[in-house]
């Protein structure tokens, strides 16, 4: 049973791309989920602040004071950066709702598959045995 730290642990070693494929196909235990979840989240908190760093770094490259204009601009890219944070964490749980939704058919489909196959197969033994 793995602690929580080298759980982390075992997340920074996979990156946060590679664990969003994984909790898509479920390679995680209930349990685990939310502390994978809130570490996600760490890292896109993490990604918008450094893409705000580098917006300010390249409004201000010689320590100059910014503009304002640029300040402007500065502004509405940190709130461009918010908004496209917040609607991909918001199109990431929706998308996580339709794949548990499409699973759960898949599994009704292969089961009444199976029951019309083990009933197509029992007639037939039927009708061979008359």
């Amino acid at each position: 049973m793995e602690t929580p730290d080298q759980m982390l642990d075992r997340l920074e070693d996979l990156g946060p791309e590679r664990v969003r494929a994984l909790v898509g196909m479920r390679q995680f235990e209930k349990k685990t989920l939310p502390l994978v979840k809130g570490w996600l989240q760490r890292k896109d908190e993490e990604m918008e602040q450094l893409l705000l760093a580098a917006a300010e770094q390249r409004a201000r490259p010689d320590g100059e004071p910014i503009p304002a204009e640029a300040e402007r601009a500065l502004q509405n890219t940190r709130t461009i950066v918010r908004q496209t944070s917040a609607a991909a964490r918001q199109h990431a749980a929706s998308a996580d709702a339709t794949a548990q939704r499409a699973w759960r058919m898949a599994v009704v489909a292969l089961i009444v598959a199976s029951v019309g196959a083990v009933a197509s197969f029992l007639s037939l033994f039927v009708l061979a045995l008359r």
